[in-house]
């Protein structure tokens, strides 16, 4: 695959018309302008965020990163 940021970018345009379709259909609100970049953006984020390592990783890096932060890093093993 030479270009995995253009299919990252299609599903991140995936999941935020689905955010706008389903706020449109079930909250009863249309979308200003400004609220439909924030949902692209965040998109965008996450399935960067994301990216190869997967969503177990990404979840992973979500929960032990404050611990990392608390704890510091471990020194190698000899």
């Amino acid at each position: 695959m030479k270009h995995p940021n253009t299919i990252a970018a299609c599903v991140a345009y995936g999941i935020s018309m689905g955010v706008q379709y389903l706020v449109a259909r079930y909250a009863h609100l249309q979308l200003s302008d400004w609220w439909k970049q924030v949902v692209n953006g965040a998109a965008a984020s996450a399935v960067l965020y994301v990216g190869k390592a997967g969503v177990k990783a990404a979840l992973l890096r979500i929960w032990n990163g404050p611990k990392k932060v608390w704890t510091g890093t471990t020194a190698p093993a000899k």
